[in-house]
């Protein structure tokens, strides 16, 4: 099953879909001006297409191939405006998968969004109840049309500033080292970064803070990697899990890793396996080169850092060290400012 934006061209195919499960699962708990409502509002209403086309109102698709089989739409971001899919894709998790894409998005597109609103009708109710919304009052009628206002609170996947310094003591005094001072300096420069960047500051600090909290567990080298992300999973911060991996292969490949390979097979291919399944996005390139630039004294030369790991090791990956002076570059550019500057190297001491 794929799962994207409906396309201008597909809009039609989408409203047929539309149409056709309102009338047989939904249009039976409506009178009369209800059905003729919701068809005048949306089939028919020239102005619905034209903000689908224009984006206010984004329409997403399940596809089973070139086919639709689900759709979901939403007015200012996070209000569902309508959700359907096809009779005989009932009971097969499609709903919630095209639920679950739009929580995504809104999670990389606009972290500060906490709630997501729709007016259930009385059939979709139990759907909306098992995805975890709650009934905001009894049941309304207006031009016919039957509605319960839900919400569902969206759950952030990484902890606030205070929590994860806690977070960060607490796996200090298990393991102290250098390490927890390397981790405050990434999170100074990712929080930076971020506020220059237009990304979400405080998520890029928390992210920086804790990426290589899997170090809580002993003096490990890739198997901090594997203890990190799953210490975050167990708490439910994915977002956390999520760069306590990929910190450390900004090419997504085991085989670029810096360091000693101490993991388990299982461990090792845990790692794999949810590297193949993750798109880096602009916070794990972030977390990626504030690890680059991080020493426990303060901010460091890039090359420097690097030259520092190398020595210690004795080799460092030439293409992750390419990669990684590619990344200065893409956030200087981004930033339109110098990234020493930007990150006050020169003042700033953990």
């Amino acid at each position: 099953m794929d799962i994207r934006r409906i396309k201008d061209t597909e809009l039609d195919q989408a409203l047929e879909l539309v149409l056709r499960v309102f009338m047989e699962f939904e249009a039976p708990d409506y009178s009369t001006e209800g059905v003729d409502a919701f068809v005048n509002d949306v089939i028919k209403n020239e102005g619905f297409r034209q903000g689908c086309r224009e984006g206010a109102i984004k329409m997403y698709g399940a596809f089973d191939g070139d086919k639709i089989i689900g759709v979901m739409a939403m007015r200012k971001v996070t209000h569902i405006m309508l959700a359907f899919v096809e009779k005989e894709y009932h009971k097969q998790g499609v709903g919630r998968r095209l639920f679950e894409y739009v929580i995504d998005k809104i999670r990389v597109d606009d972290s500060s969004r906490s709630e997501i609103t729709v007016n259930s009708s009385p059939y979709g109710a139990v759907f909306y109840r098992s995805l975890g919304f709650k009934d905001m009052s009894e049941e309304q009628e207006k031009h016919g049309i039957r509605y319960i206002p839900m919400s569902f609170r969206i759950k952030k996947l990484y902890p606030d500033r205070d929590a994860a310094e806690v977070i960060l003591r607490e796996a200090e005094a298990c393991n102290p080292g250098p390490w927890g001072n390397h981790s405050r300096t990434a999170a100074h420069c990712a929080e930076k970064i971020a506020e220059y960047s237009g990304m979400d500051s405080e998520k890029a600090y928390v992210l920086g803070l804790l990426h290589d909290i899997g170090r809580k567990f002993g003096k490990r080298h890739m198997g901090h990697v594997s203890d990190g992300y799953s210490y975050m999973m167990s708490l439910g911060y994915d977002d956390v899990a999520r760069v306590c991996l990929t910190h450390s292969f900004n090419e997504k490949d085991i085989e670029g890793y810096v360091g000693n390979r101490d993991t388990t097979p299982e461990e090792t291919e845990l790692i794999k396996t949810k590297l193949a399944e993750i798109e880096l996005d602009d916070y794990d390139k972030l977390i990626q080169l504030c690890d680059a630039i991080s020493g426990a004294e303060g901010v460091m030369d890039i090359v420097d850092r690097m030259t520092d790991v190398k020595n210690r090791y004795g080799s460092y990956d030439q293409s992750k060290w390419d990669t990684n002076l590619g990344l200065k570059a893409y956030f200087e550019e981004r930033m339109g400012k110098d990234l020493y500057e930007a990150v006050d190297k020169e003042h700033f001491r953990p």
